[in-house]
């Protein structure tokens, strides 16, 4: 929040790495990879700096007590917008997979 210069954000979403080193396994494979997992790595679009900078925009970076709730709202509001990103990317690689962001696990 405090650059001059926006960082270039840039949505990434793994999957397979659930399988590589599930919980649960016995010694001594709780400490070893499991062959044959199929691991992915994607990487989306780069997120625009001025989406980011939107984000921030009512934020006061002369930070006081009163002013503590204004950052706060920022930072949360921005850290949304990089979420949604990257489960939007998520959904479009896993698919039927990947919990809608309503949806209960059980």
């Amino acid at each position: 929040m405090e650059s001059t210069i926006p960082p270039m954000i840039i949505p990434m979403w793994l999957t397979g790495f659930d399988q590589l080193m599930p919980l649960g396994r016995a010694f001594p494979y709780n400490y070893l990879p499991r062959p044959g997992a199929e691991l992915s790595v994607t990487f989306g679009n780069p997120m625009p700096p001025d989406f980011i900078h939107q984000g921030l925009l009512s934020t006061t970076y002369m930070v006081t007590e009163a002013q503590n709730s204004t950052v706060e709202q920022s930072r949360s509001r921005v850290t949304n917008m990089i979420q949604e990103a990257v489960e939007n990317l998520g959904r479009s690689v896993s698919g039927k997979l990947l919990y809608s962001p309503r949806q209960k696990m059980y």
